[in-house]
Formats: C-alpha cells, sequence, structure tokens
C-alpha cells in the first residue's frame, strides 16, 4: 500500500515539480467528496459553515485520522494547519465563527474560485502583510453578508 501511494503521489506532480491539484482545490475537492460519501463527517468532523464563507474543524482528532490521509500527504494536524497559512487562510478569532478558517477566495461549492489562489513563498510578517488582503478575520461577521450560493448546473465552471 505505501508503494501504491508513492506511485499515485509521482503521478500528481508534474515535470516542473509542482502539483498537478494545489491545496486549496484538494481541500475542495475533500468536502465535495465527504458531501456524496459521508455527509455526517461535515457536521461531525469537518465542514463549511452555514454562510459558505468559513469552514470549521470540528474534531481535529478524527480529521487527521480518518479524512486527512486519504486526501493529504501529511499526517499531522499541524502541517494542515501551515498549508492554510501558506494559502493566506484567515483563522476567524471572535465571534460565533470563532476557530474557522476563512480566505475570500474559498467558498462551499466554488473550487473554480480557488484556482486563483496563490502560495505564499517566504512565510513571514513583512510578505505576509504587504499583500493587501484584508487582515483580522476575527472582525469580520459572516451573518450579515448573503449566503454564498452553490452554482446552478449551467454555471458550473464559471467563477463568478
Amino acid at each position: 500500500e505505501l508503494v501504491e501511494s508513492a506511485s499515485v503521489a509521482k503521478k500528481k506532480r508534474n515535470r516542473g515539480g509542482g502539483v498537478h491539484e494545489p491545496f486549496p482545490q484538494k481541500l475542495h475537492r475533500m468536502f465535495s467528496d465527504l458531501e456524496k460519501e459521508q455527509p455526517e463527517a461535515l457536521t461531525n468532523v469537518i465542514g463549511f459553515l452555514p454562510h459558505g464563507r468559513a469552514f470549521m474543524i470540528h474534531n481535529p482528532q478524527k480529521f487527521v485520522e480518518e479524512i486527512m490521509p486519504k486526501y493529504f500527504r501529511m499526517s499531522r494536524f499541524s502541517s494542515f494547519q501551515r498549508q492554510l497559512n501558506l494559502y493566506d487562510f484567515e483563522r476567524v478569532t471572535d465571534g460565533i465563527d470563532k476557530g474557522a478558517y476563512y480566505h475570500e477566495l474559498f467558498l462551499q461549492g466554488r473550487p473554480a474560485l480557488s484556482m486563483q489562489m496563490k502560495r505564499t513563498k517566504i512565510k513571514g510578517a513583512i510578505a505576509h502583510c504587504s499583500k493587501g488582503h484584508y487582515k483580522g478575520a476575527g472582525a469580520i461577521n459572516f451573518y450579515e453578508m448573503p449566503p454564498v450560493q452553490k452554482p446552478s448546473k449551467a454555471t458550473k465552471g464559471q467563477t463568478s
């Protein structure tokens, strides 16, 4: 099984050394698969919040043991959090969604938007703050915004 997963990993790498399915797209695929195959995991382990603009990891231990190995080549929760940080996800620090993760381009049912997300090459305060992204997800009230609408079948694949 270990040999098989190594060969699968090689197939997912492209010639330039990058991966064919970047972390945000893989995260969207995970949510989509869970919705179809294990809907109970979306409420018990990890899932989008009702507004569709942030997601919460309800049970980190179950996430690491049962879900992470199926989608990510990492075994520690801190490694998963590091990927979130490298893609500029914000941790909500206040309010009803405290502990959730948010990115303006990572919305429920809108995987095409996440293709615009860029991975931070150098992690640090200067590089992180100079990007012009909104900082302070703790102050956002997602419930004052309209909920994210999943695209209709006719508009799937578009980024709006």
